[in-house]
């Protein structure tokens, strides 16, 4: 072989060789790996299957990064370089849960809280705000698992001098849905609605339950946003035997401050007693007048 094509084919070599290498640096994607290690004997001992969402909390279009764990050890994820949110809860939680992953940088949990469900909400989860994902870093965070607690809450319904056929009812600043990301109320999940036989005690499952700030704890940090409102609509059957649509509502601001002040907190049950009558004298035939005189925690 002359010199000639000796020079020709060592130049084509070198040059296939940098093309390969401009393209794998063009090519390779700057990621890290992050490895997720949940501290079960913090929780209750036990291990449960979760569920991971990494949200890239720099660019708000991109869809999570969502792994399952079904070993219960932990899981190691590579994700693209940035700034992560993790929210993880356990896939074996009580059958009545529905998750929604819609929300930007969170899961919420919904539960039916009427009719009363009597399965254990057995929720727990685990979070994380600001883990930094540099390029070829090997990041490891170890995470106790938190259990997610809802209240009971019980009315007991007297009707004093009142027929009633029929009982509807809502509950505003009672909500049924958690933010996974700390386990808190999600404000904006709207009323909780019941129908109920007017001699049965209604319960719900709440994840919690608010008054306003001026019937609360004013040097309160992070005081409650919605005021707490009982709205009844009832069907009565009056002496004529005719049928009469009725309503009325009552603020639960001064009997939920008086259960704190009580209790120096919301216990996980109570039980409020509901007293409905009639206006007197009878200014509006149409209305009724609500009171709540009295509460107790339920013991269990």
């Amino acid at each position: 072989m002359s010199i000639n094509k000796k020079l020709i084919l060592l130049l084509s070599i070198v040059g296939i060789c940098t093309v390969a290498c401009t393209k794998e640096n063009v090519d390779r994607r700057e990621e890290g790996q992050v490895t997720i290690i949940p501290l079960w004997e913090e929780y209750n001992g036990t291990y449960h299957p979760m569920k991971y969402y990494f949200y890239n909390v720099d660019k708000t279009s991109i869809f999570p990064v969502v792994r399952e764990d079904i070993t219960t050890e932990g899981i190691t994820q590579t994700l693209p370089v940035g700034t992560y949110r993790l929210v993880g809860y356990n896939t074996d939680a009580s059958e009545d849960l529905s998750f929604d992953a819609s929300r930007n940088f969170t899961v919420v949990a919904n539960f039916t809280s009427y009719p009363y469900s009597t399965v254990p909400l057995d929720l727990c989860i685990v979070s994380a705000d600001n883990i930094v994902v540099d390029d070829r870093a090997q990041i490891t965070k170890e995470i106790a698992p938190i259990e997610v607690k809802t209240k009971t809450l019980r009315l007991r319904f007297q009707f004093n001098g009142i027929n009633v056929v029929t009982l509807r009812g809502a509950l505003d600043g009672a909500f049924a849905s958690i933010n996974l990301l700390n386990g808190k109320a999600i404000k904006d999940a709207g009323n909780v609605f019941f129908q109920a036989n007017p001699s049965e005690v209604v319960r719900f499952r709440i994840s919690d339950l608010y008054y306003s700030l001026n019937g609360g704890n004013e040097s309160s940090v992070d005081p409650p946003l919605y005021e707490s409102m009982l709205s009844l609509t009832l069907e009565v059957k009056e002496n004529d035997g005719t049928t009469r649509t009725k309503t009325g509502e009552l603020s639960l601001e001064r009997i939920i401050g008086e259960i704190i002040s009580f209790y120096n907190d919301i216990p996980d049950d109570i039980l409020l007693y509901v007293n409905v009558e009639n206006f007197n004298p009878p200014l509006n035939p149409e209305r009724v007048v609500i009171r709540i005189d009295e509460f107790e925690e339920v013991l269990k």
